[in-house]
């Protein structure tokens, strides 16, 4: 008889596949996606090994939750508009800001409060150093990612007042500076402290009173996805009372 059971189990699981999931009590359909498109610390310090701030968010959620309920998935920024695009984007975005998406008024998606604060830091070497909101940009030689913007600096770039030294990751900055390919750098500040901490950079570079910007990360969620993002505000709002440290370490 137990022998039958079990040849009838296994004959339910092949052929309903849906049986498998229901007997682990996870399901496709109560799993949302958090995609992210910024690989680099302290964000995603190591995606096969779940290591980063990224990460940390999504097990706070899932723990808020009482279950295993957002998943974290990596999606390039090109594929991410595609699918915004299109209406075809299940699931959020996460650690993005409105003028990144060119949503200033926060119509055309909807945004949850802020899980990070961050700030794009003016670096020069400590030999030669960049005073950014004090001395003139007129023919200086910038470096930043290839790809990114900053306001005010790429605009310059574009019209000829300035030089681009482009790289491919921002810690690459710190090299371009030694090695004076540039006059200053732009690096965001939560991956400046993590190199810090970590030892890979020393005290061999200025970092300007004033930085470049300011911002917010936020998670993006469709309009189409009003419950989806409902449930993240109300997560997010149990987990980072105001006045608290995010999981950055930069004070809200």
């Amino acid at each position: 008889m137990q022998s039958l059971v079990a040849w009838l189990t296994v004959c339910l699981l092949l052929c309903w596949p849906g049986a498998a999931r229901a007997a682990t009590g996870v399901s496709q359909a109560d799993t949302e996606t958090l995609y992210y498109y910024h690989q680099k610390p302290p964000y995603v310090v190591n995606a096969e090994r779940a290591e980063g701030d990224y990460f940390d968010l999504v097990r706070q959620l899932n723990e808020v939750a009482g279950k295993n309920r957002y998943v974290l998935r990596f999606l390039p920024r090109a594929r991410l508009d595609r699918d915004l695009n299109t209406g075809k984007l299940k699931g959020a975005i996460l650690g993005v800001n409105p003028v990144w998406f060119n949503d200033v008024m926060q119509q055309r998606y909807f945004w949850t409060d802020p899980i990070f604060r961050d700030r794009d830091l003016v670096i020069s070497h400590r030999n030669a150093p960049f005073r950014y909101g004090e001395e003139l940009m007129t023919g200086k030689t910038v470096c930043y990612v290839r790809g990114y913007f900053y306001e005010g600096i790429t605009q310059r770039v574009r019209s000829g007042e300035m030089h681009l030294f482009p790289v491919a990751k921002e810690d690459v900055i710190f090299d371009s500076l030694d090695q004076s390919r540039c006059d200053f750098g732009i690096i965001s500040e939560s991956m400046y402290r993590y190199l810090i901490r970590s030892g890979e950079v020393g005290a061999d570079y200025f970092i300007a009173n004033k930085p470049q910007a300011e911002f917010d990360r936020m998670i993006l969620v469709p309009l189409n996805q009003p419950a989806l993002f409902n449930e993240l505000q109300s997560l997010l709002r149990r987990i980072n009372a105001p006045g608290t440290e995010d999981v950055s370490g930069l004070t809200k």
